[in-house]
């Protein structure tokens, strides 16, 4: 391939930046033409990481009169390297353009990340999706992949929609990890569409503690050091505070307060949780005997907390609400009513098919 693009670009006498793409047949080891484009592209970062050249650097010293100071033979590849587009999308909903303003922006800081938004950033609909490129290297394919999946399991992104999780699934994905890739590839790896993965119990629980002591009051002075509950629980009877996710109104509840906390779910399901800390973006402690460490953010979001945690299936999202939080939505009607309308992404109102007074 690198070959037939040096061909072609000398062929027509090209002399500047250039990417050439092609379709590659792994059960006939052949290759077509399918495009070539007169600059980098977005996936130059991959080029970067096997041959080691800083191809926007050179293009920057070019053009300021340097001469290159290698030949063709002088390039080589080493290793096997991924880029991840990370975009302000909704997968599970056709890859349903998001907007909104990016309240966590916690990327891992083991891997390089190409991108231009930070906390507080405004990610409108006039431009591209796009937030970030994540790119990883490593010897052979299966370590990338490798890579780019812990990559992913620490990125934490929160006040817009991202794609992470649909991102993390298909480079997991069977044909991915077998390099079966053709034309309609998304459409045979999930023929049913994408769903994003469902938090399991301990998950949940997890995200519930984590809220729980982000919500505590911290010990500064004698006064926040006892606590709100002991004046309003019964005597003898251990506190308890209420947490529920949007679609659930049963509630998770934690009991007890100091170093022995108890979690109990919808279900009923008590977990025993000692020496539960919140420190530092981690989440650490035991439940029933066994040590737990996540990472943890935990940030307010509209009228509901988010909870990111480190989980199985990636970092996962738990949105939760506080008791309170559920009765001042109820009483502010936040939820809607017959005359609201909610639209999920900007658009125009092209018809309206209704007369005035009509019906």
């Amino acid at each position: 391939m690198r070959y037939a693009a040096v061909r072609l670009a000398r062929a027509i006498g090209y002399l500047s930046a250039g990417t050439v793409e092609y379709l590659y047949d792994p059960a006939r080891a052949e290759f077509y033409f399918l495009e070539m484009n007169t600059r980098l592209q977005v996936e130059h970062p991959v080029t970067e990481a096997i041959t080691g050249i800083a191809l926007v650097e050179w293009q920057l010293r070019i053009a300021r009169g340097e001469a290159l100071d290698l030949v063709q033979e002088d390039v080589s590849f080493d290793g096997h390297a991924i880029e991840v587009r990370i975009a302000a999308e909704n997968p599970a909903e056709n890859f349903r353009p998001e907007t909104g303003t990016i309240t966590l922006w916690a990327p891992p800081g083991t891997v390089r990340l190409d991108s231009g938004v930070e906390e507080g950033s405004v990610v409108g609909h006039h431009y591209d999706s796009m937030l970030a490129k994540l790119i990883v290297h490593g010897a052979d394919r299966d370590e990338a992949i490798r890579q780019a999946v812990a990559a992913l399991d620490d990125f934490a992104v929160g006040g817009v929609g991202v794609n992470l999780a649909f991102q993390r699934a298909l480079i997991t994905h069977a044909d991915f990890v077998a390099v079966a890739h053709y034309t309609a590839s998304l459409a045979e790896m999930f023929p049913c569409g994408w769903t994003a993965p469902v938090p399991e119990d301990e998950t949940r629980a997890l995200a519930a503690l984590a809220l729980h002591l982000h919500l505590a009051p911290k010990p500064d002075t004698p006064w926040q050091s006892l606590g709100a509950w002991r004046l309003t629980e019964a005597a003898g009877r251990p506190a308890a505070a209420y947490y529920s996710s949007d679609d659930a109104d049963a509630p998770i509840r934690v009991v007890g307060r100091g170093a022995r906390l108890k979690v109990i779910m919808p279900d009923g399901t008590a977990l025993g949780v000692e020496v539960a800390r919140l420190a530092a973006r981690r989440l650490i402690g035991r439940m029933d005997g066994a040590p737990f460490a996540r990472r943890a953010h935990v940030l307010r979001s509209g009228e509901r907390w988010q909870v990111h945690l480190s989980a199985p299936a990636g970092m996962t999202m738990v949105p939760l609400r506080t008791l309170e939080d559920r009765h001042l939505q109820r009483a502010s009607g936040a939820a809607g009513g017959a005359d609201t309308l909610r639209a999920p992404m900007p658009g125009a109102v092209v018809e309206i098919r209704v007369a005035p007074a009509s019906g």
